[in-house]
């Protein structure tokens, strides 16, 4: 399996986990979402329901703590005004390609393996097999959550031990330091206006 495929399982099998197994708080916080999330991409497409689902997205993630780790120190030398453009952008990317990578989910079972902790919060592991490819290899899926604001939510997706956070960090990191910081939101604007 491709790191695409990959990276797409990541995200999309958080609003697909199978809800027959109970884990713990963790686990039952990104059942819940899921829940929500697939009952509102249901509806017709409308303004009021991508509201919705966005915040719905806003519960779920803590994007201040994933747009903190993925600029690394990097974070530090940014003003005030640019940390929250960019946390603006990052959300809307994470956001734009759950609610695409949703709706192609049908081809692979997801399953909730258990909740465990971990040095920076809680590892919500699941795994997603193809339910049309018997001989393909599952994809072990891991959600590091951590309580914040009242409740659990996710900070990082870790896809056969490959982590978002650190994938964009790299990413980002390198871009800034080659070309500064007005060319990773330039980048990051781009994406949104062609809807990747």
């Amino acid at each position: 399996m491709n790191r695409a495929v990959r990276s797409f399982l990541a995200l999309a099998s958080l609003l697909a986990v199978a809800a027959t197994a109970h884990a713990g708080p963790a686990a039952d916080a990104v059942t819940t979402r899921r829940n929500e999330v697939i009952s509102k991409m249901k509806e017709a497409a409308s303004k009021e329901r991508d509201q919705k689902v966005a915040a719905i997205m806003g519960q779920m993630f803590d994007f201040d703590a994933m747009g903190k780790a993925s600029l690394g120190k990097e974070w530090a030398g940014l003003s005030d005004a640019q940390r929250t453009e960019f946390l603006g952008l990052l959300k809307q990317l994470v956001q734009r390609s759950i609610e695409r990578n949703v709706r192609a989910t049908m081809n692979y079972d997801l399953q909730l393996i258990g909740e465990e902790g971990a040095d920076s919060g809680t590892l919500v592991k699941t795994k997603a097999t193809n339910k049309k490819n018997g001989r393909e290899e599952p994809v072990a899926i891991d959600y590091l959550l951590h309580e914040a604001d009242g409740g659990w939510r996710v900070k990082d997706v870790v896809t056969e031990g490959s982590s978002m956070v650190g994938n964009y960090k790299s990413q980002f990191v390198r871009i800034i330091k080659k070309d500064g910081f007005d060319a990773l939101t330039k980048k990051m604007k781009d994406k949104l206006k062609k809807g990747e």
